[in-house]
C-alpha cells in the first residue's frame, strides 16, 4: 500500500513540474494571435499594416537581386522586422547581424554560443539555393535544408551532445526547447534573408500556440503573395528536415 502511495506521489509531482516548466514559456511567450486566416481585430490591425509594409518592401527588394544571384557576402541596407527585433530582446539574445549568429541552447536562450559562418560556409549555402531555386516550393525545400545545415554546423561547437527528440534536459549545453529551436531557425532564415537568398518569402517573429501544459513555439515564414508557413524544429533529432506545415495547420494541432 505503501508503494502504491509514494509512485502516485512521484507521478504528481512530475506533472506538477511539467506544468510549472509550461507556464514559464507561456509567460515568455506574448498572446496567441487570431488565427491569420480569420478577421483582423482593431488591436491586430495596426501589426497587420506593418507586416504589410514589410512585405512590400521585401517583395521590392526581392526584384532588385540578380536573376542568376544567389547571396550576397556583404549586404548593404538590411532593415530587419521590428517584431523579430522584440524577440531577440525578450530571449535577452543578440540579433543576428553578423558573420558569428548566436546559437541559443539549455532552454530559454540560457547558453549563447556564437557560430561563425566562413566564406565555405556561405558557398554550401549558396549550393543548396542553387539546387532548389524558381518558385516558392523549391526555395522551401532549400529552407528545410538549410536549417538542417545549421543544426548539424552548430551541434559540434555547443560543449555538449547533440539534442534527441524526447530528451528534457534543461540547463545542459547542447539540448534545447522550442523556444531555442524557434529562436535558431529564425536565425539562420534571418541570415538568409539578410544575405537575399530568399526570394518568394520573408521571416517573420515567431508564433505561438497552445497554453500551459502545451505551449509550443515555432519559427515562422510568409510567402510574398501566399500563406504563412511554419518552421519547427523541436520534434526532431538535431539537423533531420523541420516540420513545415502551413502555419494554419501548425496552429490547429493542439
Amino acid at each position: 500500500m505503501q508503494g502504491s502511495a509514494l509512485r502516485v506521489w512521484i507521478v504528481l509531482m512530475g506533472l506538477a513540474m511539467l506544468g510549472l516548466g509550461s507556464l514559464a514559456i507561456a509567460a515568455s511567450l506574448p498572446a496567441k494571435a487570431q488565427d491569420r486566416a480569420s478577421a483582423p481585430s482593431e488591436v491586430e490591425e495596426p501589426l497587420q499594416v506593418q507586416n504589410l509594409v514589410h512585405a512590400k518592401r521585401r517583395a521590392k527588394a526581392a526584384t532588385a537581386v540578380a536573376p542568376g544571384s544567389i547571396g550576397v557576402r556583404d549586404p548593404q541596407g538590411y532593415e530587419p522586422d521590428p517584431g523579430i527585433v522584440q524577440w531577440y530582446a525578450e530571449r535577452g539574445a543578440s540579433l543576428p547581424i553578423n558573420e558569428h549568429p548566436i546559437y541559443c541552447h539549455g532552454y530559454g536562450c540560457e547558453f549563447q554560443t556564437p557560430i561563425p559562418i566562413s566564406d565555405a560556409d556561405f558557398a554550401e549555402l549558396q549550393k543548396i539555393f542553387a539546387a532548389h531555386s524558381g518558385s516558392a516550393v523549391e526555395e522551401r525545400k532549400a529552407i528545410s535544408q538549410s536549417v538542417q545545415w545549421w543544426e548539424r554546423h552548430a551541434s559540434p561547437l555547443l560543449g555538449g551532445p547533440p539534442r534527441v527528440r524526447g530528451d528534457t534536459q534543461p540547463h545542459r549545453p547542447g539540448q534545447t526547447d522550442c523556444l531555442d529551436e524557434a529562436t535558431n531557425s529564425t536565425t539562420i532564415l534571418f541570415y538568409l534573408e539578410r544575405h537575399k537568398f530568399l526570394k518568394y518569402h520573408k521571416v517573420e517573429r515567431p508564433e505561438a500556440r497552445g497554453m500551459f501544459l502545451f505551449s509550443h513555439a515555432t519559427a515562422l515564414i510568409q510567402e510574398i503573395g501566399g500563406q504563412a508557413w511554419a518552421v519547427d524544429m523541436w520534434m526532431y533529432d538535431m539537423g533531420d528536415p523541420p516540420d513545415m506545415p502551413t502555419y494554419a495547420e501548425w496552429s490547429s494541432h493542439w
